[in-house]
């Protein structure tokens, strides 16, 4: 079973490891929960004691850019959808380098 160590400190270390393999440097992580549901990562929020809360990109369509006053005052430049899932409902992590679409990647730190 996932945990929050493994969201801390291995998939980070995993992922700057695969990102070496991707001539962007660019990389996607998926994340496949036990119910059948995928969510492609923007980036990690926390890795708590008990459950993971993640940016995710949108199921469908492109991701939606956050307007430009507001990038300006220190938003990230899309708006992405915001879940949290317990460590008991993940059943496994991809990391690839294949891009689902040219707006996805996930973004360390």
């Amino acid at each position: 079973m996932f945990d929050a160590e493994f969201f801390r400190t291995v998939l980070p270390a995993q992922i700057t490891e695969k990102s070496k393999h991707s001539s962007e440097g660019v990389v996607s992580v998926e994340l496949h929960v036990h119910a059948g549901g995928t969510y492609l990562l923007n980036s990690i929020i926390d890795a708590s004691d008990t459950a993971l809360v993640v940016d995710v990109y949108p199921e469908r369509g492109p991701a939606r850019k956050n307007p430009a006053e507001e990038r300006k005052l220190g938003t990230s430049q899309f708006d992405m959808d915001r879940i949290a899932v317990p460590y008991s409902a993940i059943s496994q992590v991809v990391i690839t380098t294949r891009r689902a679409r040219n707006d996805i990647g996930f973004h360390v730190g």
